[in-house]
């Protein structure tokens, strides 16, 4: 009797269950951090807004309008840790654009790299495939981690960004769907990673340096994974960082062209605005009487309904709805919006939310909105984003 014996390396097959093991995680860390986040921007919401009206109806000594503004300033330093919590719980759906890699890189590595030691090399072949991408967030990762090589070895030393196109196949073990992709390579050779700490460096908050947040790798990871993408970093204490990026590659196309929307005006414009967070409405309201507007609110989508019918059978008609997406309980933004518009095709719908996982925020015009505006938002903003969809101005 014959022994047959049989060896499989499982290394690949481990790293991938790892991997899940890992994202998983993240997902139900980034699910906590979203709900915090809408919560947070909704009080932020209501602090920033008094501010801002405070300011315009000050008529005290200048040291008043000082504290105000710089109580301003932390409302908006406040709003952008916030951001960075929703881009990392999945939210803050990616404005893309067609974009060459190797054009872009540069740009993005080398402001990342101005005024440092480090020299840059790089290794971008001007054939690279292109990729859809929203340029503001993958530039803002590309800067996170170039910034990272220079913190590593901050006197000296250099940072390769090389990119190359790969395609993946159904037989490679990989978190990947079998497709083509752009691969970008960041290697330093600064003082590496320990490997107890190597699978801790996309947990929020978690860094070995003293004054580190630990965001940015967090962020990294969702940013990417929202593109369709794989990010994975390889590293040896005292040898150096390789951190691995995948991004979709695409084929030339075309951005479909946004018809000019028709504008009307009134003597005195009329908004209707819908959130179900007392403060909200009670600050937006204010913000929206001292631009001149006639303003009513509503708690929720059914409210919103029953007054958009009244106004149309006494033909006083609003000139914008401004709805919060997420109403607890209620008929949130998206659903009034659709049938707002069955009801009235030239509605001029807004978007409002302090958090929302839903592409509408980005792609408004795709789901019955003119436009989108995100909490909390100061009396400029609100002025911007109404102007522009009432009368088709910013001014």
């Amino acid at each position: 009797m014959g022994v047959v014996v049989v060896f499989r390396d499982i290394t690949a097959r481990r790293a991938l269950e790892r991997e899940v093991a890992k994202v998983q995680k993240l997902e139900a860390i980034g699910c906590l951090a979203g709900g915090i986040a809408h919560d947070f921007n909704n009080l932020l919401m209501g602090i920033l807004g008094n501010v801002t009206l405070a300011k315009m109806n000050l008529e005290g000594p200048p040291d008043v309008l000082e504290s105000l503004e710089k109580a301003e300033q932390v409302c908006l330093r406040a709003k952008d840790l916030s951001l960075k919590l929703i881009t990392f719980s999945s939210g803050g759906e990616p404005k893309r654009q067609v974009t060459k890699m190797d054009q872009f890189l540069r740009e993005s590595a080398g402001f990342a790299l101005s005024g440092s030691p480090i020299k840059p090399l790089y290794d971008l072949p001007n054939d690279l495939w292109e990729v859809k991408i929203d340029i503001s967030q993958i530039g803002q990762v590309i800067h996170n981690i170039v910034m990272n090589a220079v913190e590593a070895k901050p006197r000296s030393g250099s940072v390769k960004i090389s990119a190359e196109n790969i395609e993946i196949s159904a037989d490679d073990i990989s978190p990947l769907e079998p497709s083509c992709y752009v691969k970008v390579s960041i290697e330093d050779d600064g003082e590496g990673i320990e490997q107890e700490n190597l699978q801790k460096v996309f947990d929020p908050f978690f860094s070995t340096r003293e004054m580190g947040r630990g965001l940015g790798l967090s962020i990294a990871h969702s940013v990417i994974k929202k593109h369709g993408g794989h990010i994975k970093i390889n590293s040896k204490a005292g040898i150096g960082t390789n951190v691995e990026i995948y991004l979709p590659a695409l084929g030339l196309s075309a951005d479909k062209s946004v018809e000019p929307r028709a504008t009307q005006s009134s003597i005195q414009p009329k908004v209707l605005l819908m959130d179900d967070e007392d403060i909200v409405r009670d600050v937006a309201g204010k913000m929206l009487k001292k631009l001149g507007y006639e303003v009513e609110l509503a708690r929720d989508g059914a409210e919103v309904i029953t007054l958009y019918k009244k106004a149309m059978e006494t033909g006083d008609t609003f000139d914008a709805v401004i709805l919060d997406l997420t109403v607890p309980g209620g008929m949130g933004g998206e659903e009034t919006a659709q049938k707002l518009k069955e009801m009235d095709s030239s509605v001029n719908a807004i978007a409002s939310s302090g958090y929302s996982d839903s592409p509408i925020m980005s792609d408004f015009k795709d789901h019955c909105f003119s436009a989108a505006i995100a909490k909390p938002y100061r009396i400029e903003d609100l002025k911007t984003v109404l102007n522009q969809t009432i009368f088709g101005s910013s001014h």
